[in-house]
């Protein structure tokens, strides 16, 4: 089962009931701003399918309104629920992070507290993978913000194809202004 928190996500299916043969590698997986463990529900189910021997943990310690508290308090608290996760369980030998939007820099503090440079060792497990997705790990304003999003004209783009016409202008017009505002006019 995936360790959504407080309880697991019941899941049907034989290709997602297989037994986990080997538990001793530790994914946990870190949501972003406003976030909550049901953001990677569907993520923990395909690398569990795909990974099969995995311990999943999805982090509930910064959801919500907990998030506004800053990058290094999330991260405080994340490092703190790796280290009774892997307290808890004795088995594990590696741990790897993936963290979305400012979970990727939630995770990156947590790291920073967890790593013992003399050991090589992240809260006494071997590191595996530190992975982020559309994390601003070098910032974000709310004059660059529309600029970190290059898929703007993409969408634009592709909305000719996918969607009704009552919808098209309005992404039209949302690409128009990330233009705008990224060559600051």
């Amino acid at each position: 089962m995936v360790d959504v928190g407080p309880g697991p996500i019941p899941r049907q299916g034989d290709a997602l009931a297989k037994p986990l043969t080997d538990q001793s590698h530790l994914i946990v997986l870190v949501h972003g701003m406003w976030g909550d463990k049901r953001d990677f529900y569907y993520i923990s189910k395909n690398l569990e399918k795909a990974l099969g021997s995995a311990q999943i943990h999805i982090s509930t310690v910064n959801e919500g309104q907990r998030t506004y508290d800053g990058i290094d308090v999330c991260g405080q608290r994340l490092a703190e629920e790796i280290q009774r996760l892997v307290k808890g369980n004795p088995q594990l030998s590696r741990l790897s992070l993936i963290g979305h939007s400012a979970g990727g820099l939630f995770a990156r503090y947590a790291i920073s507290l967890l790593y013992d440079a003399c050991s090589g060792l992240m809260a006494g497990l071997q590191p595996s993978h530190f992975i982020t997705l559309a994390t601003p790990h070098l910032g974000c304003s709310s004059t660059a913000g529309v600029a970190q999003i290059p898929s703007l004209s993409l969408l634009a783009q592709a909305s000719e194809l996918l969607l009704p016409q009552s919808l098209r202008s309005k992404v039209h017009e949302l690409a128009a202004w990330g233009v705008s505002v990224a060559a600051g006019r």
